[in-house]
């Protein structure tokens, strides 16, 4: 599950759905996004960007 955060806000805003998600599925992996914490009012597509570099890098240390 990638959970990420809107308008203002951060990953650790996330964190009550996450709990929730885990209980019903416990053996998934979770990222909360951290990348535009500091950048929320950017632009929709280079925080779409960064997002993507965010989950690539989880995918690649996660299984490689």
């Amino acid at each position: 599950f990638v959970l990420c955060h809107g308008f203002m806000g951060s990953a650790i805003d996330m964190s009550k759905i996450k709990t929730i998600l885990c209980l019903s599925h416990p053996h998934a992996e979770f990222l909360c996004s951290e990348i535009n914490e500091d950048l929320t009012e950017g632009s929709i597509l280079e925080m779409g960007l960064k997002l993507a570099q965010e989950v690539n890098f989880m995918i690649k240390s996660e299984f490689f």
